[in-house]
């Protein structure tokens, strides 16, 4: 076991102290988390990097921290699903930036209202049609049919249901 373990490792450092060594085919950047993200060639055009977005590589955690968090939870949710604010009461209430693991705990709670699905709107989270007031709540429209946050939140969804977004 050590050996076949210490083999790899040697390997990739001798390649890696060599200065020549990349991944083959693969585009690396970094998240917000400083996590590798892998870009990988597109299968039709081997020689062709597919033009996507980062975010489509991104796991749920990431996507949720790169996307949801910060670009429809931070701006448009936490304001009144908070300890201090409005929809209190609610039953989605977030935690702010000063509790620790913020967002993985937020993550989970957005988890729990994205797999809920209203019978009545099956192809869509109870949490998009809560945002955009398809199913009314006190805050009214938040987000957008169609628009960024709405496109983001649904994509979400998609990722948790095993679904590309």
């Amino acid at each position: 076991m050590t050996k076949s373990f210490c083999l790899p490792i040697s390997l990739f450092c001798f390649l890696s102290c060599q200065g020549s060594f990349e991944f083959p085919d693969t585009e690396l950047s970094r998240n917000r988390s400083n996590n590798l993200v892998a870009k990988t060639p597109d299968e039709t055009d081997p020689d062709k990097i597919p033009d996507l977005p980062v975010e489509d590589y991104l796991t749920i955690e990431g996507y949720f921290e790169e996307e949801v968090w910060p670009k429809v939870a931070e701006s448009s949710c936490i304001s009144c699903h908070s300890s201090i604010g409005v929809a209190k009461e609610s039953g989605l209430l977030l935690e702010d930036e000063d509790t620790a693991n913020v967002l993985s705990i937020n993550r989970e709670i957005f988890r729990k209202y994205a797999t809920q699905i209203d019978p009545n709107f099956p192809n869509e989270s109870y949490l998009s049609l809560k945002a955009t007031n398809q199913v009314e709540q006190e805050g009214g429209e938040v987000l957008k049919v169609g628009g960024k946050g709405h496109e983001i939140i649904n994509s979400f969804t998609k990722r948790l249901a095993g679904l590309q977004g």
